[in-house]
């Protein structure tokens, strides 16, 4: 499981910044919901920006984002697009950048 903040999410991503997944939507995709964090495993520590891509365009960036913060949330659409990427940034050093993706969700038409 993913712990932030003292939560456990039993549905996400842990990657490690810098980091790119592609995905291929369904023709039927309408709506994308999930959020980021840094790992509680890093103990506070470690600092990345996650961002969203629709079709090779950014469509959501979280900002900076450190171990401490709290989840940042977002709801997409994604109706009439055909990939998703997930991306995240280190901004400079990688060093505990222990990046999750949270409760990813694709609502389907």
């Amino acid at each position: 499981p993913i712990q932030v903040n003292n939560r456990i999410y039993r549905d996400g991503i842990g990657t490690h910044a810098s980091s790119r997944l592609l995905f291929q939507l369904p023709e039927n995709a309408d709506s994308l919901y999930i959020g980021a964090a840094i790992d509680d495993e890093t103990y506070s520590h470690g600092d990345c920006e996650f961002s969203i891509r629709l079709d090779g365009n950014d469509v959501w960036s979280s900002g900076r984002v450190a171990g401490g913060d709290r989840a940042k949330f977002t709801a997409l659409s994604v109706r009439g697009f055909s990939t998703l990427e997930l991306v995240t940034d280190a901004l400079g050093s990688n060093t505990s950048d222990h990046a999750d993706w949270l409760l990813p969700y694709i609502k389907l038409k």
